[in-house]
């Protein structure tokens, strides 16, 4: 089997030789160029990381779009590999994309994950001395050629920094809607309602300030699978100018518990280590609004319906609270944090209540940041009975009802941010 793995590889690579120029990246990637490429305006990155079945499709909608919308414009597509599949980089180029240019770039396999593809993307497209670039997710099989001219647009307007505006059903995605949104609009004070959105694009100015701070992370581990939340916090900490780009609906994203928890932790682990890096966001008080994109692609209802098991998330509230009463036993600090939870379903959490859990949890990792994780265990279980209180209110409402709901929400975190004021070298936040 190696040696027929093998064989086609070799085979792949020979019949790309002739007019293909094969160069090993200062990173280690292989770079397959066949048209020479030295110069790009706009680039359109597609990092992938397993078999993407709906590759060509996502590609020629995208070759479709900078065809359509950017006609005068040097346009280049950019697919960073870490598949370790020669099948990946035959199907890419044999693939039309009309007039944009292609490179292929074959990473290491062992850097399997969206962080370094997207890293090598990057470097590449400011090596190309790009202006802007695009990143779509090369199985979202919702693309549209608009897309990437929402994307890249706004960038070649001024702003630094595009986040996707999806319209999702009300319960697709609970971790953005009730930790990740109101916790950066709560600090950074701007309104980015889906930082966590796959598709985004950047300014050169913000591809040279990612890929030097790249490196620096305290847990470069965790970007193989967050580069998006990261990105929108190296945005907000640097100031930048920020765009959201209407892209009408992704795919649905179902809420599996499993999943969830384990995302909750990585998320959670970012957030808390990122703003405790820099702290100058305690100084902003209220948040204000991000500029918006391509409204013509505003929804009313998603034409797919979205559901919760509550059995599943009983479940597994009551597995994660068993886990986290055993850790955190011992731990007197967090012990009140177990005490919401420390009852029997139904667990009312509102806002309030769910606001001071979050800020109160950061304002003890920072005192004693050697506890984080254990911190994360003692949420989980509480992140998990929010939702189920999530569900139970908002039952009967439609999505647009459901967004007042979390705007509600994010008032009342942005009114509770207070509790930072009492940690100690903390100055007062401007009004």
């Amino acid at each position: 089997m190696h040696t027929e793995r093998h064989q086609r590889e070799v085979g792949f690579f020979f019949s790309l030789f002739c007019g293909i120029i094969l160069e090993i990246m200062t990173d280690g990637a292989i770079e397959t160029n066949p048209d020479k490429i030295e110069q790009a305006d706009v680039v359109l990155g597609l990092p992938t990381w397993r078999a993407e079945i709906n590759l060509p499709w996502v590609l020629r909608q995208c070759a479709q779009g900078l065809g359509q919308y950017f006609p005068f414009h040097k346009a280049v597509i950019i697919n960073a590999d870490s598949s370790g599949q020669a099948e990946a980089g035959r199907v890419f180029f044999e693939t039309g994309s009309l007039n944009a240019g292609k490179i292929h770039l074959a990473l290491n396999p062992a850097s399997n994950g969206k962080g370094r593809n997207t890293l090598s993307i990057l470097q590449k497209a400011l090596r190309l001395g790009a202006k802007a670039v695009a990143i779509l997710e090369p199985d979202a099989a919702a693309v549209k050629p608009v897309w990437v001219n929402n994307l890249l647009s706004p960038v070649l307007q001024g702003y630094d920094m595009v986040t996707p505006l999806y319209f999702n059903n009300k319960y697709d995605t609970p971790l953005t809607s009730l930790l990740v949104y109101p916790l950066l609009r709560c600090t950074w004070g701007r309104r980015v309602r889906q930082p966590l959105g796959e598709e985004r694009a950047f300014s050169r100015h913000f591809m040279q300030i990612l890929v030097q701070e790249y490196n620096d992370f305290l847990s470069p581990q965790i970007l193989e699978d967050n580069m998006d939340i990261w990105s929108t916090m190296v945005a907000l900490s640097h100031g930048l100018k920020l765009c959201q780009a209407y892209l009408a609906e992704p795919k649905p994203h179902y809420c599996l518990p499993g999943r969830t928890s384990e995302q909750f932790k990585q998320v959670g682990k970012m957030l808390f280590q990122t703003l405790n890096s820099d702290s100058s966001w305690v100084n902003i008080r209220w948040s204000k609004p991000t500029a918006f994109y391509g409204l013509e692609l505003r929804g009313s209802e998603p034409p797919y319906n979205s559901f919760f098991d509550r059995e599943e998330i009983i479940q597994n509230f009551d597995r994660c609270r068993r886990t986290s009463r055993q850790i955190v036993s011992s731990l007197p600090e967090i012990r009140d944090l177990m005490a919401a939870s420390d009852c029997h379903l139904p667990v009312k959490i509102d806002h309030s209540l769910w606001a001071r859990l979050i800020l109160e949890s950061f304002c003890l990792y920072q005192k004693q940041p050697e506890m984080l994780s254990q911190i994360l265990d003692a949420l989980l279980p509480l992140f998990w009975a929010r939702v189920l209180s999530f569900i139970e209110e908002t039952e009967k409402m439609n999505s647009r009802q459901v967004e007042d709901f979390f705007e509600t929400q994010c008032r009342i975190f942005e009114q509770n941010k207070e509790v930072f004021l009492n940690q100690p070298g903390r100055s007062n936040p401007a009004v």
